[in-house]
């Protein structure tokens, strides 16, 4: 990739983007890497396309180097944290992950985490756990 493509956030926020939902984690992995300022757009698009192929413990890792960093995950990272926790099965992971948000970072959960931790609890037989979290 040219290098002044790399500059431009949007254009690799893309472009990470666009290899992640066609599978090609690695050729997404490549252009994040090349950038030198990530932002949490870039580190956001990274977890997320890790997440959805259930690469869970890459997108947790990725995670744990966001906030390394320096940069602050937002509510967005949350999401696909959520997610990559869901497909690879990390339940418990997930639930510390609910809970930090606002504990440790000072983000107010939304409709959209829950429903993702409710399908998380639902695809690992936790309906009790799930209805409890539906109903508070």
């Amino acid at each position: 990739m040219k290098a002044h493509l790399t500059e431009d956030s949007f254009v690799t926020c893309s472009l990470i983007d666009m290899y992640a939902k066609c599978g090609c984690m690695e050729q997404s992995q490549n252009i994040f890497d090349s950038v030198y300022q990530k932002d949490e757009a870039s580190w956001n698009v990274l977890i997320t396309g890790y997440g959805i192929h259930g690469h869970g413990l890459k997108a947790i890792e990725l995670f744990k180097s966001m906030q390394n960093s320096g940069c602050r995950p937002d509510s967005i990272t949350f999401i696909g944290l959520l997610m990559a926790c869901n497909h690879a099965g990390l339940v418990t992971e997930g639930l510390d992950y609910l809970g930090q948000m606002q504990s440790l970072f000072g983000i107010k959960p939304k409709l959209e985490h829950y429903a993702c931790v409710v399908d998380m609890l639902g695809r690992a037989g936790r309906l009790n756990e799930a209805m409890k979290l539906v109903n508070d």
